[in-house]
């Protein structure tokens, strides 16, 4: 009997493992607001437990009555709803998940990474490093590079933008803490 290889578990395998979690982490991810089931269920095609466009359905009922997501063009398509606490929570989720792999191979040439915010298809990161243009190159090499906004400064400029940089002081305080040492 061939042994089976156990594949490591990752935050993303961990947060978003049902089929509901997975839809749902799909639709946050997009670029687009509004989907028909036919063109969600092409996307979603690899889904295990998905169950078709009949599954598909009962799926987005119950993320409707949840209030994630609403139907409209009488069913036929799905719009996520953006300002749902929960969404805002799952999108910053999705962006530590998509983080995961690029913040492993960063750690080592800097010393802060935090996430400021996620949007639709975009992942604001703020880096403390001595070498911008390596971590510029590592990212855009990621798979994930295309979704992320880099802003990076050296520990002399990250030492003065409380002072310097209010409104980036205040994101760097709300956001999320990837690596590094906290403040």
């Amino acid at each position: 009997m061939a042994r089976a290889t156990k594949i490591p578990a990752t935050w993303d395998s961990i947060f978003f493992a049902t089929p509901e979690q997975k839809v749902l982490r799909y639709l946050l991810s997009s670029r687009e607001t509004t989907y028909t089931l036919r063109v969600l269920v092409s996307k979603l095609k690899g889904v295990r437990g998905l169950g078709g466009i009949q599954g598909l359905e009962k799926i987005l009922t119950e993320l409707e009555e949840a209030g994630l997501v609403h139907f409209i063009d009488n069913r036929r398509a799905i719009r996520v709803s953006d300002e749902h606490p929960g969404n805002q929570i799952m999108r910053r989720l999705w962006g530590l998940c998509e983080l995961e792999s690029l913040y492993l191979q960063l750690q080592p040439i800097s010393s802060k990474g935090v996430l400021l915010s996620t949007a639709p298809a975009e992942i604001s990161l703020y880096v403390v490093t001595e070498q911008p243009e390596e971590v510029r190159k590592l990212t855009e090499q990621h798979p994930m590079g295309k979704l992320a906004l880099l802003t990076l400064q050296t520990r002399d400029q990250f030492d003065v933008a409380a002072k310097k940089d209010v409104k980036l002081w205040n994101s760097l305080n709300q956001g999320v803490l990837v690596w590094g040492s906290s403040w």
